[in-house]
């Protein structure tokens, strides 16, 4: 061995630092917890603008009458419509009462009548599942009767084409994420991290 070389002693490669699994692992997670975030907003900003219920209430005969249809934005076969009633005159929820809906549609659909709406709970929210099979302008009336007397509602609506892809968009993500989580948890299982070994020149 030369002078020199003892001298210098052993050389030691440099280290740099490298992304571990656990890592890697650690921030495919907070990107989980993002998504997870940004998902609960979209649909929090839903229910705030009134996007996923359309409410509409009205005064008829001797009624207040509050009718809210889910998914706000109408679509293509099942939907479901809420009937609340209330007094005019003193503000009361009408808990006894017949409710019947009726639809009208655009050329070509097929509408539907007096399909009842019943209140199961006897807390004066009377529902019913009414289809819809054309994309257009739809006019749906509630028929009322009880002992306060008869009236009908007609509420407009605009059916569209099912699904926004919105919130799906989301899920795929999410699910894109954990499946690269679980492969570099494996990887990082199979081929370990090594430490560098001093190098003796």
């Amino acid at each position: 061995m030369k002078l020199s070389s003892f001298l210098r002693g052993p050389r030691i490669k440099p280290h740099t630092p490298k992304l571990t699994a656990t890592a890697l692992v650690g921030s495919l997670v907070v990107s989980i917890v993002v998504l997870v975030v940004i998902g609960m907003l979209a649909m929090g900003t839903a229910r705030a603008d009134g996007s996923d219920e359309h409410t509409d209430s009205q005064e008829s005969g001797p009624y207040i009458v509050d009718i809210n249809l889910s998914p706000g934005h109408s679509v293509l076969g099942q939907n479901q419509i809420s009937v609340i009633l209330r007094s005019l005159d003193d503000r009361e929820l009408v808990t006894t009462a017949t409710v019947e809906v009726s639809a009208s549609g655009p050329e070509g659909s097929t509408g539907f009548q007096d399909i009842p709406a019943y209140d199961d709970q006897n807390y004066g929210l009377f529902q019913a599942d009414i289809p819809f099979d054309l994309v257009g302008k739809w006019e749906v009336l509630v028929a009322i009767s009880s002992d306060l007397g008869e009236t009908m509602v007609v509420v407009p609506i605009d059916v569209a084409e099912s699904g926004d892809g919105g919130i799906n968009f989301i899920i795929v993500a999410a699910v894109v994420v954990i499946i690269l989580a679980v492969i570099v948890f494996i990887w990082g299982k199979v081929s370990g991290t090594k430490e560098p070994s001093p190098e003796v020149g």
